[in-house]
């Protein structure tokens, strides 16, 4: 669990790369790239719309693919093809090791 400084702080990241990315700071992005930047895993869009559903945020999943597609385009994350069925989504955005 975090503190309510560690969520600010990692908010506040997030705002700081969307204006970096010319990108306007939504509830929606924050709320997408703050669970893309609390730690260096991969998620699915799905894997997020469900996350931030349990988490009682009132989000579609357009909204998820919309913004996933916009932060891939920006340069905020990449987009990891698994397969031809399956995206995944890596903030690591340096060369994989």
């Amino acid at each position: 669990m975090q503190t309510m400084e560690e969520v600010l702080k990692l908010k506040s990241k997030v705002e700081q790369k969307l204006k970096m990315h010319d990108l306007r700071s939504t509830k929606a992005r924050i709320r997408i790239g703050m669970m893309l930047f609390d730690s260096p895993q991969h998620f699915s869009a799905g894997q997020i719309f469900e996350q931030l559903t349990k988490q009682g945020h009132g989000i579609s999943k357009a909204t998820v693919y919309n913004t996933l597609n916009a932060f891939t385009k920006s340069g905020i994350i990449h987009a990891v093809a698994v397969d031809p069925e399956r995206m995944f989504y890596d903030s690591t955005i340096s060369a994989h090791h």
